[in-house]
């Protein structure tokens, strides 16, 4: 019998993990969606995994099938992911705000997802795709709506995170990037204070890209992720950054 009204238990938002992105014949698969094939069938795609030469091939397999050396849906994951609001959902404990201590994830914004890592940067555990592939809340949610920064409720770039199969940790993070990659037009420029303005001028000086001011620049040196909180309406979800340690 599945108690829904307990938390879920750190190993429980892994078992979703694991069964969304398991490891078969010595390859990260993604297997979230269902289809029927026969035995035989998901033996010989097992097989394909890897080629004659040992290269991987990821892309052939089918998501959803059976297989014996997969873990079955956990019975805490048996629900559709549904367009949830933060104050209906559970956070993960991956993007979850930490008062005190390290954050339970290593990230600058400012850089490729994949380069997000558990613990500090000195001594840190990368990031499987078990991990990635980890629902971002519990039921899971096909809408994640950030609305803010924690100091700056009046966020000019919102982000709206979608996905149908259910948003994932991997999905929050690609979406956070993509916005603060996104150039700062001369309109918007024109309407920050000359304090911001100085700010963003040094985080761009900083970076040495000499390409165009972006999103980034906007945080200064606060583009560290420190995860989220629920918004005071527990319609959204509330944004925090810092510093680098």
């Amino acid at each position: 019998m599945v108690d829904w009204s307990r938390p879920l238990a750190l190993r429980e938002w892994k078992e979703w993990g694991y069964h969304a992105r398991p490891w078969i014949n010595g390859v990260f698969v993604t297997n979230y969606h269902a289809d029927a094939l026969s035995y035989a069938e998901i033996e010989k795609l097992a097989e394909s995994l890897l080629d004659e030469h040992g290269n991987e091939h990821p892309e052939v397999w089918i998501p959803g099938v059976q297989h014996p050396s997969l873990p079955p849906r956990p019975p805490r994951w048996s629900s559709d992911p549904a367009p949830y609001w933060s104050g209906q959902c559970e956070l993960n404990p991956y993007l979850r705000r930490k008062l005190v201590g390290e954050p339970p994830l290593f990230w600058d914004m400012g850089k490729d997802p994949s380069t997000a890592v558990h613990g500090h940067n000195l001594i840190a555990t990368p990031l499987l795709p078990p991990d990635r592939a980890q629902a971002a809340t519990w039921p899971m949610t096909t809408h994640f709506f950030i609305s803010a920064l924690a100091d700056d409720v009046e966020f000019k770039w919102p982000i709206l995170i979608r996905n149908k199969h259910g948003v994932t940790v991997q999905d929050v993070l690609e979406w956070i990037y993509a916005n603060f990659q996104e150039a700062v037009d001369c309109d918007e420029w024109a309407t920050w204070p000359m304090y911001l303005r100085t700010i963003a001028t040094i985080s761009y000086d900083k970076r040495g890209e000499r390409d165009y001011l972006k999103r980034i620049d906007y945080l200064g040196f606060h583009s560290m992720f420190r995860g989220f909180e629920h918004s005071p309406d527990g319609q959204s979800w509330y944004l925090y950054v810092g510093r680098p340690y």
